[in-house]
């Protein structure tokens, strides 16, 4: 009867201390650097299109705001597209900005548009980007 006791006690703290360590886990998880998936990461169809936004000034006197579709293969390319789309959106600004492409935005040139954006997508991921799709372009 004793020892019966005795393991239910022991049973009992130890769900405790885990029970603690699971709170503390959620509520300090920024501090911790946990990240729990997000629902909407988990329930994204298999197949379809990204929808992103770049914005930038160009030569400091320009606006150029641009929506693209970015079709993606499956989950794990979704995944893998979304985190790579600040260094992308950062490297496509940056080439905007050099001398000669003011120009090309300016014409509503697409096709070079197209293609430095999948050449821009297609250096950072590694499964490659087969399209991009203008969905809204504005350029003042």
């Amino acid at each position: 009867m004793r020892k019966e006791h005795s393991n239910s006690i022991l049973v009992l703290i130890i769900s405790l201390i885990v029970g603690l360590l699971l709170a503390f886990g959620y509520f300090y998880r920024a501090e911790l650097h946990i990240s729990l998936p997000k629902k909407s990461d988990l329930t994204k169809p298999l197949s379809g299109t990204m929808r992103c936004t770049f914005i930038s000034t160009l030569q400091n006197s320009h606006y150029l705001r641009m929506q693209l579709a970015v079709p993606y293969k499956d989950r794990k390319h979704w995944i893998e597209i979304k985190k790579v789309l600040p260094r992308v959106k950062n490297e496509f600004i940056l080439a905007v900005n050099q001398d000669g492409m003011e120009g090309i935005i300016r014409d509503r040139n697409f096709e070079a548009l197209r293609s430095l954006l999948l050449r821009t997508f297609n250096q950072n991921l590694k499964r490659p980007v087969d399209n991009v799709y203008f969905e809204n372009f504005f350029y003042d």
